[in-house]
Order: C-alpha cells, then sequence, then structure tokens
C-alpha cells in the first residue's frame, strides 16, 4: 500500500469519527460511499452481534463480528484489494474490524460508521427481520 493511500485511509477514519458529532454530514457521506463500494463490487460486512444484525441490517450485507474477523479470513475472499466495507452501532467495532483487515493485507477497507444513522437516513438500504 502506498504512502498516500495509507494516508487518505488514516484521513478518511479520522474524518469518519470527527463527522460522528454532524448527524447529517455524517450521514450524506456514509450513503454516497456505500452506494459508490457497493457499484465497486464492494463486500457489505456488519461487524455488530449476531444478535444486532437479526434486528436489521444493511441489504446484502454479511455478518462478521469484529471478535470474529481474524479468525474468519476466508469470508473477506482471496483478493486483497476488493473493496470492503464494514460498518456498526457506531463506528467504534467497524474501526477495530478496518483495521484487522488491513494488518491481514486488506488494502481496500473502508469504515462506514453507524448502522443506525443509515437506517435512519435511508429506511431503504435496510432489512429487517
Amino acid at each position: 500500500m502506498s504512502i498516500r493511500t495509507t494516508l487518505n485511509h488514516s484521513l478518511l477514519s479520522a474524518l469518519i469519527a470527527l463527522s460522528a458529532c454532524s448527524y447529517a454530514a455524517d450521514n450524506q457521506w456514509a450513503r454516497e460511499a456505500l452506494v459508490q463500494k457497493v457499484e465497486q463490487g464492494a463486500l457489505i460486512v456488519d461487524v455488530r452481534t449476531p444478535e444486532e444484525y437479526r434486528k436489521g441490517h444493511i441489504k446484502g450485507s454479511i455478518n462478521v463480528p469484529h471478535t470474529e474477523v481474524k479468525t474468519r479470513m476466508s469470508e473477506f475472499g482471496a483478493d486483497p484489494s476488493r473493496p470492503i466495507v464494514v460498518y456498526c452501532g457506531k463506528g467504534g467495532r467497524a474501526e477495530h474490524a478496518r483495521m484487522s483487515l488491513q494488518e491481514e493485507g486488506f488494502t481496500n477497507v473502508w469504515n462506514l460508521g453507524s448502522y443506525s444513522n443509515l437506517a435512519k437516513a435511508d429506511p431503504n438500504i435496510v432489512v429487517l427481520e
């Protein structure tokens, strides 16, 4: 991974954390990023608990709790450059998962932050069980 890419990912992560204070800005960025990454063939990963996932999740996502990321690497595929989008309840667990995936060599991992903000902003992207 180039220094520029690493810096961009670090800056993006910092901006996500800061934008959590701005509900509207966070939601707009996250919705646009989600659409863009899905169009690029991204794997969407909900890193919350199975119980949280069953209560509602983004359409097309898989559930790999953040505590299981390193033991379930095969579910992320063999291509380390494939876009992967992770999200959780507020952003912290997703950041942990993003860092774990990068440590394992994945180079295109994005933390979308909060499921609840995305769900409130656009209920059409949500699956409720």
